[in-house]
């Protein structure tokens, strides 16, 4: 969706604009940040083949075992916030 992304980049750029890559897409805090270790979440060739989210995802953002994240954005409804 065309407005969500200029939504993503719009908050990026003005939350974490330093950690931005705007051509990427990704959000990469540096050396100093913690990635998210290996074992707590691996990633299967069984869950690759099996989930195309994690296919997706893998695509958007190769370098997220060094600890870059992929910004994202969903739509909140009204009758998602009534469910809680």
């Amino acid at each position: 969706n065309q407005h969500l992304s200029e939504v993503v980049e719009h908050y990026c750029e003005k939350f974490f604009g330093e950690y931005y890559d705007r051509e990427a897409g990704l959000l990469n805090f540096g050396d100093d940040y913690q990635p998210l270790k290996g074992e707590v979440a691996p990633i299967t060739a069984e869950m690759r083949e099996k989930n195309p989210n994690i296919h997706f995802f893998e695509q958007k953002n190769p370098t997220w075992k060094a600890g870059t994240e992929l910004p994202c954005i969903g739509r909140l409804g009204w009758k998602d916030i009534a469910r809680f």
